[in-house]
């Protein structure tokens, strides 16, 4: 692994790294604003504000953020003064990977922009608002109890009910800033067949005096190809015959290393990297011309004492908890994750599967918010080998009359092509667990005690498929009406989900009483799945306990409840 690719841990954006940026992460100034504020902050009395530090980049919900007030606030008020040095000839962009939900930024006073979405980045070249050394930046948010925002498992009660938990206002993602020469490297993307590599670079201000560099280097430090020459947007790279090809086995990923010269020196550096991988769903799951078995585990993203918020030393010991229990891959559940989770899985080899937060109700503008947060989903982390599948809906959530509403069903194949459309080299999951229309693999959701339930249920595999029988707990059918089974691979995506006796709390089916009957239980399904040959992978649900959702394989704190041999021996 070559260095330049394990120094890409702590950036905020892996897929595009440079070696100066200022983190914003820290102290805040924070209120809780009315409405009218929020919509004129020329409104806001800063004598009048109850002011308080909190700590960004943590929800004021949590213990982490310092605040700690689990009760909804709609609109917020973040400040910031930062000194920065910036030469005429240089740009200032200022990123937020997320703030939720509707987030309006200034500079100095000055309306910089906006952005609706929460779990997203988005970034304002800040340059002409910048006067002097010293910055104030301030960030109002309006967050809502709305069921037509995209919100995951975020509740919209007052209250925790069923597996929705508190919810996340505000910047809960890492804040930042990084300076540029007014000459730089603005986005770089890429696709890829067996034999070329061609980037798609956004240049901004360069001339045709100015020089373009490219290179992908391997683990020996190598190039393997590379481009010297005039500067375009568009680049090809055969690759060479032996190239390394990226999976759970054996992640390798190359370098990329883009460089802008200008009167003979660097004036802008990103670096990237490639994991050659080619995925195949024509009947088998398959990874470059292999059957694909995924062993994968549900993993919602939350901490105890921070939410949806996590530093990247909680996500690396995650993985490696993850991969001591014999497990290969991850379905994220209802988030869009830190994008140095992804980047982590790329090193250490683990699939994922990318799952867009839902709504929970269908009018035009819910449908709107998630095609719009979406697309840049897809467009953010495209480019990261270890997914392999867009899950845009899950369990008909938001989409509740599917099975037989003509336009939920025509929405779910709008936002499946949509999804190939931007981004042909994955399958598309049009529903996972039930209710399929246009779907590239068939997923099934099952909470059976034990497997012997699990057997009965598949014995006859052809009758769930062909909607002749539901699959139970809870009863469902796998596809929508005038829809239907067409060779696709299958795979259960959720079964499980147990919990202890006497933890407050619930999980499915009944409790156990001791590690004993945990494992017993566990395995029973485990071994019943083995016995199902025309499963194509499994997702046990799930890593730790969430809040009331007391149903993990770890604790809130991570603390395994059986020793982790036992579930790598099974599993």
């Amino acid at each position: 692994m070559s260095q330049s690719i394990l120094d890409i841990a702590n950036y905020p954006r892996p897929l595009m790294k440079r070696p100066n940026w200022m983190s914003l992460d820290g102290p805040w100034d924070f209120a809780f604003i009315t409405e009218p504020q929020f919509q004129n902050p020329q409104l806001l009395s800063l004598d009048q504000l109850h002011r308080m530090t909190i700590q960004v980049p943590y929800s004021y919900h949590t213990k982490q953020s310092l605040i700690h007030d689990e009760s909804y606030h709609p609109h917020l008020w973040y400040r910031k003064f930062v000194s920065v040095s910036i030469k005429p000839n240089q740009t200032l962009y200022l990123h937020f990977e997320a703030v939720d939900y509707h987030a309006k930024v200034y500079v100095n006073s000055q309306y910089v922009g906006s952005h609706e979405g929460g779990y997203n980045r988005f970034s304002f070249d800040i340059t002409p608002f910048v006067k002097g050394e010293e910055i104030e930046i301030e960030v109002f948010v309006e967050d809502t109890l709305s069921k037509e925002q995209p919100r995951g498992k975020q509740r919209y009660k007052n209250e925790n009910f069923e597996c929705w938990y508190i919810e996340t206002s505000g910047i809960w993602k890492t804040a930042w800033m990084e300076i540029v020469e007014h000459t730089h490297i603005k986005n770089v993307e890429y696709v890829y067949s067996p034999t070329m590599l061609t980037l798609q670079l956004d240049l901004q201000a360069m001339t045709d005096e100015d020089v373009l560099q490219v290179e992908i280097i391997d683990s020996n430090k190598q190039a393997i190809c590379s481009y010297l020459g005039i500067p375009k947007t568009q680049v090809e790279l055969p690759l060479p015959s032996d190239i390394k090809l990226w999976s759970a086995e054996n992640p390798y990923l190359y370098d990329i290393v883009v460089t802008l010269i200008k009167n003979h020196q660097v004036v802008d550096q990103v670096f990237s990297y490639v994991g050659f991988r080619f995925l195949s769903w024509n009947q088998e799951y398959q990874i470059n011309g292999t059957p694909l078995y995924l062993k994968m585990i549900l993993d919602q993203g939350y901490f105890d004492t921070k939410h949806l918020t996590c530093t990247v030393d909680d996500l690396y010991k995650d993985l490696t908890l993850i991969q001591s229990m014999g497990l290969n891959g991850i379905r994220k559940h209802e988030k869009i994750e830190d994008q140095r989770f992804n980047y982590l899985c790329d090193v250490l080899g683990i699939y994922t599967w990318q799952e867009m937060p839902s709504f929970y109700q269908c009018t035009e503008q819910s449908k709107r918010r998630l095609k719009t947060e979406w697309t840049e989903v897809i467009q953010q982390y495209k480019l990261h080998p270890s997914i392999i599948a867009w899950v845009p809906f899950n369990e008909s959530w938001g989409i509740f009359d599917v099975k037989h509403d003509v336009s939920q069903q025509k929405y779910t194949e709008e936002i499946v092509f949509l999804t190939k459309e931007l981004d042909s080299t994955r399958p598309v999951v049009s529903n996972d667990g039930w209710e399929h229309t246009v779907s590239d693999l068939v997923t099934l959701h099952n909470y059976a005690e034990y497997g012997e339930t699990l057997l009965q249920t598949y014995q006859d595999m052809n009758k769930v498929l062909s909607n002749e029988e539901v699959h139970p707990k809870p009863p469902r059918l796998a596809f929508c009406e005038h829809y239907q089974y067409h060779s696709q691979p299958i795979l259960l995506t959720e079964f499980a989900g147990i919990a202890f006796e006497g933890k407050d709390g619930w999980g499915y089916g009944r409790s156990v009483q001791s590690s004993e009957e945990f494992i017993k239980r566990l395995k029973s399904l485990i071994d019943a799945i083995n016995q199902i040959p025309r499963f194509q992978g499994y997702c046990v649900t799930q890593l730790t306990d969430v809040q009331q959702e007391k149903n993990g394989l770890l604790y809130e704190n991570r603390e395994p409840k059986v020793p982790l041999e036992d579930l790598k021996r099974f599993f």
